[in-house]
């Protein structure tokens, strides 16, 4: 279990329904909230508490996220995470968890890409708190630096330093194995390159995590029944679970299969731990999880556990 970092305050859920915020809340959310926080995935801004959540490891240690290790295995390194809008969710929750060592964070806030958000999920002018589409966050007392970069941006022109760490993903937005394996090959022959320039570089690739859609594998469906699976069986997962199949078989192709977060199995059952499953969500997002729920930041606990023993190694 984790303290998430994220904003205490609860929206006014009654209100929040009728597409208007209590009085003042807006105020009081952005002065209690995380700063690389956003509405868009805030369970908290929408009236609904995350369930907490603890994972036991079966056969291994698995090491408590300690903020003040992280950021001395960091010192002098840049960690990005590189993908979609689950690789923000990755970038926000560590950040938002190593909140009371952040010295600055620098975001470019955005409308969300695809979705219109109402005023009462982003209340706020020039949709500042909405959407993070680029961040980078310093910390007090050490030189680490954590980062969130664009997808599509020419990342090895930002990512310069030569013991970086890239924390990559992308896949769960892509319906078709043709066009999904063409954007892999892409990036990992960029990121081949990039690493060849100095081998102390590292990448990581984080596996695509399942969706809880009301629908036969849980996959996306936009005439779905609102509401989220609260877990996928057996051939629901073989059956959704193919970017990953595929994504893994690029990396071995690329040679880059070696440092992978293996998080699909983890999800499996936390259907419930999805923006989209509680009655009071605004959208039926069955993809997305609630920023401080159990997901994202255990996706940042296996994060920190390969990052002890291959930086401190």
């Amino acid at each position: 279990t984790l303290e998430s970092g994220l904003s205490p305050v609860l929206g006014n859920a009654t209100l929040f329904r009728r597409d208007r915020l209590s009085d003042g809340f807006a105020a009081r959310w952005v002065a209690k909230a995380c700063p690389a926080e956003s509405t868009v995935y805030s369970c908290g801004f929408a009236g609904v508490r995350p369930r907490p959540t603890r994972f036991e490891a079966a056969d291994c240690e698995l090491r408590r996220l300690d903020v003040e290790k992280l950021l001395r295995m960091l010192s002098g390194r840049t960690l990005y995470f590189l993908g979609d809008s689950l690789s923000i969710q990755q970038y926000q929750s560590l950040v938002c968890l190593a909140r009371s060592s952040i010295d600055s964070v620098d975001t470019d806030w955005s409308q969300l890409t695809g979705l219109s958000l109402s005023d009462a999920e982003c209340p706020y002018p020039n949709r500042e708190h909405c959407h993070v589409t680029k961040s980078c966050a310093t910390f007090k007392g050490t030189t680490a630096r954590m980062c969130l970069i664009r997808m599509k941006s020419n990342f090895w022109k930002v990512a310069t330093g030569w013991r970086d760490v890239i924390v990559m993903n992308i896949g769960v937005h892509y319906n078709s194995a043709e066009s999904y394996r063409k954007i892999v090959r892409d990036r990992l022959r960029a990121v081949r390159a990039w690493r060849r320039f100095h081998p102390l570089r590292r990448f990581v690739w984080r596996e695509t995590a399942p969706q809880h859609f009301r629908t036969p594998d849980g996959g996306y469906d936009k005439n779905a029944s609102r509401g989220c699976l609260p877990t996928l069986d057996a051939d629901a997962s073989s059956a959704q679970n193919w970017r990953n199949d595929l994504a893994l078989r690029e990396l071995r192709r690329a040679g880059l299969g070696g440092d992978v977060l293996r998080i699909w199995d983890h999800g499996l059952a936390l259907g419930s731990a999805h923006y989209g499953a509680s009655a009071l969500a605004r959208r039926n997002d069955c993809t997305h999880w609630c920023a401080g729920g159990p997901m994202p930041n255990h996706w940042n606990v296996l994060l920190y556990n390969y990052l002890a023993n291959y930086l401190l190694a």
